[in-house]
């Protein structure tokens, strides 16, 4: 019997083991995946936002909301409600579900909620505030990259909710399909950091309806959209004839996206019958095809009318005030203004021109790059006094100043002025670029004295 029982012992034993160490080895296993859920829970990577408009979520969804940007697109949706009545949250609410029909799996849409919120499926709320603009939204997609610069995100709102009518609805859909496009999404990198339906260069370069999707890398490269307004309007304090022609005031939502000098943008309508503003927007369904943009000639974004254009001078010196920095030789503006004679309005940009005009005959750009380096309505009429930047040799004058002096005509191979000259003219031919020696108004420049009349 003793002999049976140890050799009985002898055969269980072993499977019971194996059955322990079995169970203890599942059970270390949930303990450690468990503390790892834990321990990224408490990462501050991990919560992308706060929950607001009491909107709460166990920890377990606000983890699984966490992007992957391989297969994640945020989108940066700013929902305004115009006012508290039902009209005008229906008009909101209609707008979003039309918006909301093109997003596509990869989309994860986080609202910010402007006048009252409601519920929208599949969406995160991630901030509300009773009064705001587009802005504070844009503020917050400029933080998420900041964080996120490998990631590529949308901005998106529902346009047409403050003015309700037909233009705003066109221009919603045509722009809403661009930046939830399958083509936006996957924009080459090589070519592309900004993709929309429509890119214009001119009055200044933006999106006309402000509605796009970019590379996060270069968004982290822009000021904040609140300190873009204020440099912007210090830019441009008397823009003219109105905000909308230099990119100022509320006009600077849609700036801010193409003002760095690195932006490559893109975009997907073939359709050159619309360049900017309300007129001919394409139908929803238009034909795609990505591209470089400006895709146009300059002649075809002109509108005079309404504003009069900017030019490349103009560019380089917002860059340098806004950025301190110069595009490189891949910029889209090399091209776009290569060939290009307007000045503003209909002024031709003809140094031979305008240096033979009297002061209150120039075009308020010229004025202004001239009052920037230093010249008075005096000295601009009188040619014998001259600013002190006129003291310099070409190698010593800064950057920003020689796009200024390129702007006005002069280059290294005009510049030749004297030290004794920066304030007082002995010579004007020193001065006065060799294109320019002619008659002014009828009088004469010689060699020999300031001016002979």
């Amino acid at each position: 019997m003793r002999g049976r029982r140890i050799s009985f012992y002898c055969l269980v034993t072993p499977l019971k083991k194996e059955a322990w160490f079995l169970s203890l080895m599942l059970f270390l296993i949930h303990v450690f995946s468990f503390w790892m859920k834990l321990s990224s829970f408490n990462s501050p990577d991990t919560v992308l936002f706060l929950e607001t408009s009491g909107n709460t979520r166990n920890a377990t969804e606000v983890q699984n909301d966490r992007l992957t940007p391989s297969d994640s697109i945020p989108v940066f949706y700013n929902v305004y409600t115009r006012d508290l009545n039902a009209t005008s949250i229906e008009t909101s609410k209609s707008i979003v579900d039309e918006q909301m029909d093109h997003m596509k799996p990869f989309h994860q849409v986080h609202v910010r909620f402007i006048g009252t919120s409601f519920a929208i499926n599949n969406t995160k709320t991630i901030e509300y505030d009773k009064e705001g603009d587009e802005f504070g939204t844009l503020e917050l997609l400029h933080n998420y990259c900041k964080e996120n610069p490998t990631d590529t995100a949308v901005y998106l709102h529902n346009k047409g909710s403050f003015h309700p009518k037909p233009e705003n609805d066109s221009l919603r859909r045509f722009l809403t399909r661009g930046a939830l496009s399958q083509e936006c999404a996957n924009m080459p990198e090589d070519t592309c950091n900004v993709c929309s339906s429509r890119m214009s260069p001119l009055p200044h370069p933006h999106t006309s309806g402000n509605i796009w999707v970019a590379k996060c890398e270069y968004i982290a490269k822009l000021q904040n959209p609140f300190k873009f307004q204020k440099q912007i309007d210090s830019l441009y304090p008397n823009p003219f004839p109105r905000e909308s022609c230099t990119g100022s005031g509320r006009y600077a939502s849609e700036h801010w996206v193409q003002s760095h000098p690195s932006i490559m943008p893109c975009d997907l309508s073939t359709d050159k019958n619309f360049t900017w503003g309300y007129a001919n927007v394409p139908e929803a369904d238009f034909e795609i095809d990505l591209r470089p943009a400006p895709r146009f000639d300059y002649e075809i974004y002109e509108k005079l009318r309404t504003c009069p254009s900017h030019t490349l001078h103009h560019r380089l010196n917002e860059y340098q005030f806004l950025y301190k920095e110069n595009p490189s030789l891949s910029w889209w503006g090399w091209k776009f203004y290569e060939n290009t004679t307007k000045i503003e309005g209909s002024f031709l940009v003809n140094t031979e021109t305008f240096h033979n005009l009297y002061w209150v005959e120039l075009p308020s750009s010229i004025k202004r790059a001239g009052t920037m380096i230093g010249f008075t309505q005096r000295m601009w009429d009188e040619k014998k006094e001259w600013p002190l930047l006129f003291g310099k040799f070409w190698k010593d004058i800064s950057e920003h100043e020689l796009n200024l002096l390129n702007f006005l005509g002069y280059s290294e191979a005009n510049w030749k002025v004297k030290l004794s000259l920066s304030h007082t003219a002995q010579d004007e031919t020193d001065i006065i670029p060799p294109s320019l020696q002619k008659s002014r108004a009828g009088e004469n420049i010689s060699n020999d004295s300031t001016k002979t009349s």
